[in-house]
């Protein structure tokens, strides 16, 4: 997921690789800007420390968007 966003335009922050040292089971906390519906990290469930940010302009869009799935995904939502 982290690849897919990255390809689709998506800004890596912080982590995004697998620790070194770890067996290869562990993967470091991720934070990824700019992340958008079209993304597979908006649209399926990461199994892992991934934390996409999404913009939004009002409060009502971006519930429209948590609430776009089919699966019963968790999603927060922070504002003013």
């Amino acid at each position: 997921h982290v690849a897919d966003a990255i390809a689709l335009g998506a800004k890596l922050l912080a982590g995004g690789k697998r620790i070194e040292g770890a067996g290869g089971s562990f993967f470091e906390p991720t934070l990824l800007a700019d992340a958008t519906p079209q993304m597979l990290c908006s649209r399926e469930e990461t199994f892992g420390p991934v934390a996409p940010v999404f913009k939004f302009q009002t409060e009502a869009d971006v519930i429209q968007l948590a609430n776009a799935t089919e699966f019963g995904l968790a999603r927060y939502f922070y504002s003013r």
